[in-house]
């Protein structure tokens, strides 16, 4: 039986807040607050091509926001216009959001799980997606299981390199 193959995701994600210090030596230093979150997922290849092309177009979206400055009217044109220039579909800008819609959803990974959602979207990612036979769950499944050990694992080790207390003994990664 022809089955697609299930990968181990484990997504880090880090929020940094500081505040410049001066101290009376001279100098700066920054004093703040890091917070990290690990989570797991278990993604089939095209759901993992899926998500790196809503990454790509987020991160593009992030850089012309850093760099310009501007409203997402401003956002969207440069996007479009960038798009033409280089004749690169993947690249075109998001539906333009009214002020009072709350209805579009900038997280790239609610594209992944539209298939579930009730009203079918119109995306090109949307339609790529096959959803999993009874078969293919139970691969997920495993596929899933294993990237949470592995990310409880990556968690300790992190924890451990920087003499954090765990939850765990030293015996319990083997």
């Amino acid at each position: 039986m022809k089955q697609r193959r299930y990968l181990p995701l484990i997504l880090v994600e880090l929020r940094f807040r500081a505040l410049p210090e001066r101290p009376r030596q001279g100098g700066y230093l920054f004093r703040g607050r890091l917070e990290i979150t690990f989570t797991s997922y278990a993604l089939n290849e095209d759901e993992l091509k899926a998500l790196k092309e809503e990454l790509e177009k987020d991160d593009l979206g992030d850089v012309f926001r850093a760099v310009a400055g501007s409203t997402d009217k401003e956002l969207s044109q440069l996007q479009a216009e960038l798009a033409e220039f280089l004749g690169d579909e993947r690249h075109l800008s998001r539906p333009e959001t009214k002020a009072g819609d709350e209805s579009q959803d900038i997280n790239p990974f609610s594209a992944l799980f539209s298939i579930f959602r009730r009203e079918q979207t119109t995306s090109s990612v949307g339609n790529s997606i096959v959803p999993d036979s009874d078969i293919e769950k139970a691969i997920r499944n495993q596929a899933l299981l294993r990237a949470r050990r592995e990310c409880r694992r990556f968690c300790e080790l992190f924890k451990q390199a920087h003499n954090m207390p765990t939850l765990s003994g030293a015996g319990a990664l083997s």
